[in-house]
């Protein structure tokens, strides 16, 4: 972390939980500040709660971002936080040509259904549902590849921007926190597909369901069973895709766990 953004902490009492001198890519760090918004990429963003005098912000670096830039309105200063340099792993898949290359009608209906998830990232809501920390929505064994660059038939497609976690077919799913669902429907790559909206930019997405439990506008608590574990979409097996957005940004689900845990102990 560069000395001007410490000294501009130590003077307006703002805290970065963890406090780093990098974050790795899409890692989700906490911002502990007086102002009543923070300013990301031209979005304001509301806090998830307040402690006192302070309020607490959820803040994540994209993917493939080099640095991350916070204004603060009322205390009138940015803080720039550098992003670290990670080499991720590489996955090389092998299909027939029929399995990679899409169709003109479900590449059509695969971009259409990618638009309807931007509009919903784009979507800033000012109320927080939060009430506690996040869950792992399902036990299972836990594939850490957030940010996976994956080749198929040596072309480079998107990044893996979740974690896969691997369980039996049919094992319940619940939601990682309280939320209202903004999309249950069946999608080309995801299958049946839920995104819960937490308020405050974040939302979390679990693909590839089996069954789907609720409905859209529908309020959900934390722990409550949303589906089950499916093979539905794109999967070669049954397992769940947990993902994670934060006003916009591409974020490792794991480390929104990492981050909660790392507050309790700070109190």
């Amino acid at each position: 972390m560069s000395k001007l953004v410490v000294l501009t902490m130590f003077l307006f009492s703002i805290e970065l939980i963890p406090e780093k001198k990098c974050y790795d890519p899409g890692e989700v760090f906490i911002l502990r500040a007086k102002d009543k918004n923070v300013i990301l990429k031209d979005r304001a963003i509301g806090p998830i709660k307040s402690e006192g005098d302070f309020n607490l912000f959820l803040v994540a670096g994209d993917l493939f971002e080099k640095k991350t830039s916070i204004y603060l309105p009322e205390t009138r200063k940015t803080l720039i936080l550098n992003i670290c340099k990670k080499e991720f792993p590489v996955r090389k898949y092998y299909f027939p040509k029929e399995l990679v290359d899409l169709s003109p009608e479900d590449l059509k209906r695969a971009n259409e259904e990618k638009e309807r998830f931007d509009r919903i990232w784009e979507t800033i809501n000012e109320k927080s549902y939060l009430e506690g920390s996040f869950l792992l929505p399902v036990t299972g064994i836990i594939k850490f590849n957030f940010g996976e660059r994956r080749f198929m038939n040596d072309e480079e497609r998107s990044p893996h921007t979740g974690i896969d976690i691997h369980t039996d077919e049919g094992t319940p799913v619940m939601a990682s926190e309280r939320g209202i669902v903004v999309f249950a429907g069946n999608t080309f790559f995801g299958g049946n597909s839920i995104v819960i909206d937490h308020g405050m930019g974040i939302y979390t997405m679990y693909f590839h369901l089996k069954e789907m439990f609720v409905k859209e506008g529908e309020v959900v608590e934390r722990g409550k069973i949303i589906g089950s574990v499916g093979k539905t979409g794109r999967a070669t097996g049954p397992h769940l895709h947990w993902g994670l957005r934060v006003a916009g940004a591409r974020a490792d689900p794991i480390s929104l766990l990492e981050v909660f845990k790392k507050l309790e102990k700070k109190r």
